[in-house]
């Protein structure tokens, strides 16, 4: 299958019949962090690690 008709495919939604239109979005603003992390505070004794997760 040729790379064009392929990118075609995997932008076409089977279910609803239509086009899927896919857009950049951030992954989480930095407000939504700032509320967050304010509701939610680390325990005592740990460091914010930022966005890295083990």
């Amino acid at each position: 299958m040729g790379t064009v008709k392929k990118a075609n495919m995997l932008n076409w939604n089977a279910i609803d019949s239509e086009r899927i239109v896919w857009t950049l979005r951030e992954v989480m603003p930095d407000c939504i962090l700032t509320v967050v992390r304010e509701l939610y505070p680390n325990p005592p004794g740990q460091l914010y690690m930022g966005h890295e997760w083990i």
